[in-house]
């Protein structure tokens, strides 16, 4: 799963410099971020999924809460950062500088995943994950949507993503009429998203105990 992630988005970074540099429209930057949105597909189980092969069972809940968080810090640096390097710029340049480091972290991450080991020599518990047969998968979905917990988490974090992200994203254009710079908007959707991926964080520890 991680490495397909890593393909896909290495894969859609690169057509996103073909469809500005080469391909220019609507059509080319589109499939590009379709690319990068399958990559999310296979990157967003994998918390739980290596908190299941690497930690103890006493650990898992605070491992997967973690790094869930990932994801939001970083968006949170992408508002951040953003504002400040096309400040200025053309948009042709800016976009082409934002792509070009978009590309090179991608690869950084895909030459990781494809050197990481697939799992710890000595596992760290009898509960470690392991292979299930696909037969196993509508019980087990089942079983996730009579949890309580799980469901409250995904209801909370749907709604953090649908209308948190939506509101950062737009930021600029709601704050520009009151005189709000758009580095200062960055800043504000960065912090936002942080508060959010804690808050995400602080409701998985909870709802793990009840």
């Amino acid at each position: 799963g991680m490495t397909v992630a890593g393909v896909l988005n290495f894969l859609g970074c690169i057509l996103k410099i073909v469809a500005l540099k080469w391909v220019p429209g609507f059509w080319g930057l589109a499939l590009a971020q379709g690319c990068a949105g399958a990559a999310e597909v296979f990157f967003l189980p994998l918390p739980a999924l290596i908190a299941g092969t690497w930690f103890s069972s006493k650990r898992r809940a605070g491992a997967t809460a973690i790094a869930s968080m990932s994801n939001s810090v970083g968006i949170a640096i992408g508002y951040f950062v953003m504002p400040h390097v096309v400040h200025g710029a053309e948009a042709n340049t800016g976009f082409m500088g934002v792509f070009a480091a978009q590309a090179l972290l991608s690869l950084l991450v895909l030459l990781v995943i494809l050197i990481l080991p697939r799992a710890p020599k000595i596992p760290p518990s009898a509960t470690a994950q392991h292979a299930a047969p696909i037969s196993e998968l509508i019980p087990a979905i089942k079983s996730l949507f009579s949890n309580r917990s799980f469901i409250t988490l995904s209801i909370a974090m749907g709604l953090y993503t649908s209308v948190g992200w939506t509101t950062a994203g737009y930021f600029t254009e709601l704050l520009a009429p009151f005189g709000v710079s758009e580095d200062n908007a960055g800043a504000m959707g960065s912090l936002f998203t942080l508060i959010g991926a804690f808050a995400q964080v602080i409701a998985g520890e909870l709802m793990n105990r009840i």
